[in-house]
């Protein structure tokens, strides 16, 4: 026999036995996935049954809130009388409901009467004490929701024999109240139940007690047994409201799909045996004439290409079908592998940097949510020092010694106040305000701080040569801009060593401006500090703005100083870069925008305040910012009354004899926040102003605040001038120049 002639029975053979293996694996995931879906479906099936006893305890609890939103209904519980009892406590009205026990309680827990339905249907009797002890609990806990929203339905056991029960408060037909009581009605489960499963559901039904297995599976898991090969059973528990298993739900139907199933595997299995004999024939013959030459062409060429690596050759593309595409792909493959190498190096470093830089993000993020904590807790410490500081500054009398005394603390509370700003703005819950100053002006006044910094050895000339600096920006991160400068270059030097300070004017774009030519066109105000130190290596120069990047000894330098240069820097809308030369010291440059000085605004002459009179409700849990509050509002006549939370506040507001002129509250405060107790004021319908108090006033939306209800914000620290300003003015009472 010819070698091409056994190659092509080899091929018949293989070919046939492979797809005789393909179908019977085929044919056995087939049926396991039949009886995967045949387990699903009767899972389905038992779902489908909880569902309708969920809908039977729904109904029920339907019925109950009937009863129990009802006015007759609250008058019984108040003084409960024969008449409501004769009209709906009968067996016929019991059975039109479809009950057969109802209990009525009061908010503690004691039953005020009820009726059972007994076992002939035809009478009723006073449900015995202990089916009303199994509901205390439950009655409580309805009965105690201030808001009457709270009911409940499920399974329960009553007395030992399992039941569907719904507990609701009693309300008035209008609502609006508080509950009066509870009301509870009660169904067995019994044949009734077992039938209409059976009527909705189409299947044989049985409700058992439960068994071992069955209690120790979680709530709602379906138990599924195969019966026979024609039948198949599933089993769900009924659990109560507190997850004990009542009763085992059984449900038993044909297993219709399994048996067609079985047949239908049968024909097709001798189907596609003679099929697979025909097609592995062709098949084989199609492949040695089509393909099998063509492939081991390409086998050889691709064998010589393997015995010199280097040689990056190519295969032969002939004629346009998938093995010509083959031998295409393979010639772009060897091409691209080149190409893969190169990508895969930089894939590499590109991967590393990106693991740096989300190290350093999550760093960023840890610091400033730790900082921004710590700035909250302290805005509140700050309201109450200055608050009372400048109380005592109005007591004693202008001339006083003190006098002088007190204004240096209030300026050390502002300047800490601004340490709070910074905390916050690098947390990002607050943004810091900017404003109009001229830069050298900053330059001369801090001059001495900047200077105290610094070894004596180290000279330090300041060159501020700019005729018109004026620019808009937060003066204290400025000064820290220039301390982290100055420091960086305290370190570079050592013991000595000349730094210099200039000051100067910039046009953008410019020669000089390159590394800050994107930002916008115009006039910008030019900053430098020169140091002589050993200068910066041109390896660091791309790293040297990054976080946590440092080139000092562990312990010397957390690597932060110049990230924040860059980031404040930034935030002004303008840029900073470094020039530096290895042995001629470093240079760095910041362009910040010039502004046009604005004309100062007129002050106002001090003047009452005008809130003498004022009813004012004051929500603060801060004990300290309260009382600071409370005495500088008493001092200016207003009527104010406190409270420690949303909570008190709201009930102080709706118990109040006489109504409140506005109401000042804190954001953050327990059980109820601020935001909570406005928009409880708003549905309510009543029209007080309510002015608002919060560390982070410059994170919220103003549009949302008005909407929500607000008609002013104050950010803390607070200064009782600017409270008493924004009180007056939200309530109408503003004196002439402060409106």
């Amino acid at each position: 026999m010819k070698l091409q002639t056994r190659a092509y029975l080899g091929v018949v053979v293989v070919f046939a036995a492979l797809i005789v293996l393909i179908t019977g694996v085929s044919a056995r995931a087939f049926m396991r996935g039949l009886a995967a879906v045949e387990h699903r479906n009767a899972e389905e099936v038992a779902r489908r049954a909880l569902r309708v006893v969920d809908a039977e305890c729904d109904n029920l609890r339907r019925t109950g809130h009937d009863y129990a939103e009802w006015d007759d209904t609250v008058a019984y519980v108040q003084a409960p009388n024969p008449a409501f009892e004769q009209s709906n406590w009968t067996a016929t009205s019991l059975g039109n409901v479809q009950v057969d026990a109802m209990l009525v309680f009061a908010p503690d827990g004691a039953l005020r009467g009820g009726a059972c339905l007994q076992a002939d249907t035809e009478s009723v009797v006073t449900p015995p004490p202990a089916m009303a002890a199994e509901f205390v609990t439950l009655v409580r806990a309805v009965a105690g929701d201030p808001g009457g929203v709270r009911r409940l339905a499920g399974l329960c056991a009553v007395g030992g024999r399992p039941a569907l029960f719904a507990c609701g408060p009693i309300l008035p037909t209008s609502g609006g109240s508080a509950p009066h009581g509870a009301l509870v009605v009660i169904r067995w489960i019994d044949e009734r139940l077992q039938d209409r499963l059976e009527q909705i559901m189409g299947f044989d039904i049985e409700l058992r007690p439960v068994v071992p297995t069955a209690a120790a599976r979680p709530s709602g898991d379906a138990r599924v047994q195969v019966l026979s090969d024609h039948r198949i059973a599933v089993a769900v528990p009924l659990r109560s409201v507190e997850g004990t298993p009542l009763l085992e739900l059984g449900i038993a139907f044909d297993r219709v799909a399994y048996l067609e199933a079985v047949r239908a595997r049968s024909m097709m299995f001798w189907q596609l045996v003679g099929g697979a004999v025909v097609v592995a024939v062709l098949l084989g013959w199609a492949l040695r004439t089509q393909i099998v030459r063509r492939l081991e062409t390409l086998c050889r060429e691709l064998a010589a290409m393997r015995e010199n690596p280097r040689a990056r050759g190519k295969v032969v593309v002939d004629g346009t079908d998938e093995i010509a595409s083959v031998a295409a792909g393979i010639n772009t493959m060897i091409e691209g592998l080149e190409h893969a190498d190169r990508e895969r190096e930089h894939s590499r470093k590109e991967r590393e940097v990106l693991q740096d830089q989300l190290l350093h993000a999550q760093k960023m993020e840890a610091v400033g949510e730790f900082a921004g904590g710590v700035a909250h807790d302290f805005n509140n410490c700050l309201t109450s020092i200055a608050g009372w500081l400048q109380l005592t500054k109005e007591e004693i009398p202008a001339e006083h010694a003190a006098q002088e005394n007190l204004v240096f603390a209030l300026n050390s509370v502002e300047h800490a106040a601004s340490v709070v700003r910074q905390l916050l703005t690098y947390s990002r819950h607050s943004e810091a305000p900017l404003a109009d100053l001229r830069l050298g002006e900053l330059l001369t006044e801090s001059l001495v701080l900047l200077r105290s910094g610094l070894p004596r050895t180290i000279q330090l000339h300041l060159h501020a040569e700019a005729t018109d600096d004026h620019v808009t920006a937060d003066r204290t991160q400025l000064l820290q801009v220039l301390m982290n400068l100055l420091n960086n270059a305290r370190d570079a030097m050592g013991s000595k060593g000349t730094l210099t300070i200039s000051l100067g004017e910039a046009t953008v774009p410019s020669p000089t401006t390159g590394p800050a030519n994107h930002l916008p066109p115009g006039a910008y105000v030019s900053l430098s500090v020169h140091d002589t130190g050993p200068g910066i290596p041109p390896e660091h120069l791309d790293r040297i703005f990054k976080p946590f990047f440092t080139t000092k000894p562990a312990g010397k330098g957390t690597g932060l100083g110049l990230a924040v240069v860059q980031s404040v820097v930034a935030r002004h809308d303008g840029a900073v870069w470094v020039e530096s030369t290895p042995g001629q010291g470093a240079t760095f440059h910041v362009l910040l925008p010039h502004r046009p000085p604005q004309a100062p605004a007129g002050l106002a002459a001090r003047s009452d305040p005008g809130l003498h009179g004022v009813r004012l409700l004051l929500a603060e849990d801060d004990p300290a910012v309260a009382r600071m509050l409370t005495t500088a509002l008493k001092r200016c006549g207003c009527e104010v009354v406190g409270a420690e939370d949303g909570v008190i506040a709201w009930e102080t507001l709706v118990l109040a004899e006489r109504p409140f002129d506005i109401v000042l509250t804190d954001l953050t405060m327990p059980r109820l926040s601020g935001m909570q107790l406005v928009g409880k004021i708003v549905d309510s319908g009543r029209k007080i102003p309510v002015v608002l108090m919060t560390a982070y006033g410059a994170t919220l939306d103003p549009e949302h605040l008005r909407h929500a209800g607000f008609a002013a914000v104050l950010s803390k620290p607070l200064a009782h001038e600017q409270v008493l300003t924004v009180l007056a003015r939200v309530v109408g009472r503003s004196p002439p120049g402060k409106r």
